[in-house]
């Protein structure tokens, strides 16, 4: 039985719980495919697993800046499983959640962030703001992220999911 995390068509070599390492690939636009087109990241066994988090984030925030939205559901949802601690895992699939349709189920992920005044839960709801593209809402909350110096607020900016907001007013102002 496929894990729901791989609903989008991934496929996983080995045991879904991860005690064996597992070669990722993904399921790309069939119109020959997409130019640049990122792959899914070699997980780790065991404890280990822990190593896989940065990629799927990284590889769900390409995904939803690429507007393959079953694509970053999966990663967000893995990101999310291993990590639920993590804030902005955590932002990024309530956003694709709510983004996808699922209004209720988004809203009480991004509930789990936690107190907003709690440090770095800012990043979590810029980046949930972001994946259900209110950039207005995202720009202030990467505003107060900045003020609680965030010490990855720099490199989230620049990352694939915050190309909208580097291209709106907010950026430029």
């Amino acid at each position: 039985m496929q894990p729901k995390h791989l609903r989008s068509g991934a496929t996983i070599s080995g045991d879904p719980t991860f005690s064996h390492a597992a070669q990722f690939s993904t399921t790309t636009r069939e119109a020959g495919g997409e130019a640049g087109a990122v792959l899914l990241p070699q997980c780790y066994p065991g404890p280990q697993k822990t190593k896989a988090i940065p990629a799927y984030d990284v590889l769900a925030s390409h995904y939803i800046a690429r507007d393959m939205m079953a694509e970053a559901c999966s990663a967000a949802e893995m990101t999310f499983t291993l990590a639920p601690w993590y804030p902005p895992g955590v932002g990024t699939y309530a956003g694709v959640l709510v983004r996808a349709g699922e209004r209720q189920r988004g809203d009480a992920v991004v509930r789990s962030l936690g107190p907003r005044e709690r440090y770095g839960v800012s990043i979590g709801w810029a980046r949930f703001h972001l994946a259900c593209g209110e950039l207005e809402s995202a720009a202030e909350w990467f505003a107060r992220a900045i003020d609680e110096r965030y010490s990855m607020v720099g490199a989230f900016l620049h990352s694939a999911i915050a190309g909208s907001l580097r291209r709106s007013a907010h950026w430029r102002a």
